[in-house]
Order: C-alpha cells, then structure tokens, then sequence
C-alpha cells in the first residue's frame, strides 16, 4: 500500500544505503531477527484471526484482522473495537491516506507497527507524533476508514533497527517482517488471543461509532454509507464544511468531476489529456474544467455540440447511466470470446434464451437504452420500481454517491455486495 510518506522514505533509504556502517548493520539484522515480544493489539482474551489475499501489500505479513465472533452477515462486527499498546513505545506517524483512511504507526523499539483504516478521530485527545505509551493503553478504534469494504484492523509489522532514528518514513518497506503475537509468528487463517491484559481498560466514554462527515444526510438513507465512502475516497467534500445536499440535483459539470475522480482512483497510472480544448463554453476557472476535458478524451461524453458541453444542464437517469456505464466499459472492457485457431471444426456458441429487458418504460430507441439495462444487469442500478427506470427524472446527489461507491466497489478486490433499494 502506498502511503503519502513512502517517496521521502525511499530517498532517506538509498541515502542511508550508501554508508559502508548501515550495509553492515543490515547484515547483522538478517543474521539476528528481532527477538522482541510484542501482545496482541486489543483487549484481554478477546480471540482473533488475520487473513490476506494476493496482491495484498508485499506479502502474506500484511493481515487483515477480524474477531473470531464476527461473521461476513456482519462486516462491521468489530467496529469501534479498541486499539491498544502491544509494548511500551512511541507514536511515530498518525496520519490519513485514501486507501489506508486514519492509520497510526508505534515504534516499539526493535519492531515499528502499522496500523490501518482506524475510525476517523479516535486517536484519544493529548496523544500525538512523539506521544510515549505504555503497554494496553488505548491509541485508537478499529475502522473502516479508506478502502476497507469492512470494518477490520490491516497490520504490518517493520525491523526498526537498522537506523538509529527509527521514525516511520525511514522504514524502508524492505524491512518488513511477518507478524507474531507473544512471540509466536501468526499465519493468515489462524487464530490467536490477545494477552493484552496489564494495561488499564479503555475509557468507557470512548464512541464506538464513527463520526459521518456529513451532518445533512439521514442516517436511515440508502446512500449513508455511500456517501462516506466517497468522502473518504475524496471524490466529493460536500457542499459545504458539513453539508453534502443530498436532494440537490446533479449538474453536467459535477458528473464530469464525479466521474474524473473516479477514473483516477481506479486507473491511477492513465494520462491526463492534452491538446486543444474541446468546448467554448466551460470556464477555465471551473473546478471541472480538467475533468471535462478528461471524459471528453475517454469518449465518454461528445458534448451537446460541436463546440458545447452545458455545464450548468442537469442530468436526468437516462442520461447518467450513459456516462456511467461508458466508465465502467473503460475500466472493466468486455471480453470477446476467440476461438481456438487449432481447432478445425469448433463448435457453434450455444444458443442462449433471449433476455428479458428489465424496464418497461425505457424507450427501445434511447441512445441509452443498452446502458441501462448494462447497468441493472451489474447490479448498480434496480430502477425505480419493479419494472420502471424513470430515465427521465432528475439524478440527485444521493443518487449518484449510491451509483458511484457501487461501480468503486464491483470494481475493486474483495468488495462485497448489499442487497440494493430501489433509487
């Protein structure tokens, strides 16, 4: 996972390479592995199991870790948990990354800890980068900040001795180590029980709930979570300090940055455009001017004219699932089935019953016609009713988090699917 602090952490590594007396220090880490007992980060007898997957950091020591009573019908069964010291140690970073959300780093001595997508806020009031802690006190609450699809603690465990000074950005990620608890190494799949039992209890008045960035959207909305997902994505800030106005409608220029800031998160390494701009009647000081001229480049808007784009036009449902579903074609490309050139006689496809289409007041020659039905075959959209799409309604922004946070989440690994409302 790559954090803000990584380049400069980079640059210190091959600055500290170079010195003949650090290359031996490395050499005599590999021979001597660090030999310091570390407990479980969370409270008294409380029972664990960490798992991993492929891709998932650099190796299998990256775990995700969850309580034995949770189960996948309840992905935010640990939420709120508290975090606490495994050793005496010093806080080294706390920080935010869009794919870590809040996470912590402790210096223990031999062993410096990461800790990962903990609730926003729940670092306790007085303790900051140099806080000295004490074995179980409390340093955070577990999350599911970032681009945790659920509520779990990701761990890594980093060899701090190689340098004197063993602040996080210094720790390079060729040091990192797998994870034990009282000494034992831990593997994905098992499981462990924490003997994180001398420090003092975590204070009862800690919330166990994090907080929504947004004071304006109701709880019981189906697109809550959804929105928070994006704020923590930073594909919107809302309208205002606390505000996101979920029933305002969507314009053309929002959708642009919308969608823009999705691609980038998703396809991170694409180029920006170049050349001429290709509409007269967007602003240069526009927060979407860049992002218009992005989706223009993807194909994934032509404009409403030669020269013309509308910003200031809303976008109905007809409309929306047009630009949404070219995206996700982007991102996602339909494969062609190729047949087998050494076969001589392959066999014809088979002949599949034909699909009915789900909506019946979808006019069969809508220039989004397939994209509809795209779109409900993937699950991002149920319609309006149990045959109706209502393409001609008006998007809100409510809307449009929910149909945003379910393209992010069908795209991204490991993402879990909800029973979806009707929009």
């Amino acid at each position: 996972m790559s954090l803000p602090h990584i380049s400069i952490r980079l640059l210190a590594c091959l600055a500290v390479a170079a010195s003949s007396s650090v290359a031996l220090a490395e050499q005599a880490l590999a021979e001597d592995p660090p030999l310091q007992t570390l407990r479980a980060p969370f409270e008294c007898d409380t029972e664990w199991s960490g798992g991993t997957r492929a891709g998932h950091g650099l190796n299998d020591w990256n775990l995700d870790i969850n309580s034995t009573s949770r189960t996948y019908a309840e992905p935010q069964y640990d939420l709120g948990a508290p975090l606490l010291a495994q050793a005496a140690g010093t806080i080294v970073w706390i920080g935010w990354h869009v794919s870590a959300g809040t996470y912590v780093e402790i210096d223990y001595g031999d062993i410096t800890v990461r800790y990962i997508h903990l609730v926003d806020e729940s670092v306790p009031d007085g303790l900051v980068i140099g806080s000295e802690l004490v074995e179980g006190e409390l340093f955070g609450l577990l999350g599911d900040t970032g681009n945790a699809t659920h509520a779990h603690l990701h761990l890594e465990y980093f060899d701090s001795r190689a340098y004197d000074d063993a602040r996080a950005w210094l720790l390079p990620d060729s040091n990192q180590i797998q994870i034990a608890m009282d000494g034992e190494p831990i593997d994905p799949g098992e499981v462990f029980v924490s003997t994180n039992c001398d420090g003092d209890p975590p204070p009862t008045t800690t919330t166990t709930e994090p907080p929504h960035p947004f004071a304006d959207v109701d709880p019981s909305s189906f697109a809550y979570d959804d929105i928070g997902l994006l704020y923590d994505l930073e594909i919107t800030q809302g309208t205002g300090d606390t505000s996101y106005s979920p029933g305002d409608a969507v314009d053309r220029e929002q959708m642009a940055a919308f969608l823009a800031r999705l691609w980038r998160i998703l396809s991170p390494h694409s180029p920006e455009p170049e050349g001429d701009y290709p509409f007269d009647d967007v602003a240069p000081g526009s927060f979407a001017y860049a992002d218009i001229h992005l989706i223009f480049s993807l194909g994934i808007t032509t404009g409403t004219g030669q020269t013309s784009y509308s910003p200031d036009d809303i976008v109905d449902r007809e409309q929306m699932a047009a630009f949404l579903n070219r995206l996700h074609e982007l991102l996602d490309p339909p494969v062609a089935e190729i047949p087998d050139p050494g076969d001589p006689d392959p066999d014809p496809p088979e002949s599949l019953p034909p699909v009915a289409y789900p909506f019946a007041d979808v006019d069969p020659s809508s220039f989004a016609y397939d994209d509809i039905a795209n779109l409900h075959a993937l699950g991002i959209t149920t319609g309006t009713g149990e045959s109706t799409y209502s393409p001609a309604e008006t998007v809100d922004r409510e809307q449009m988090a929910a149909f945003l946070a379910r393209v992010y989440r069908l795209l991204e690994p490991d993402a879990e699917s909800d029973d979806l409302p009707e929009e």
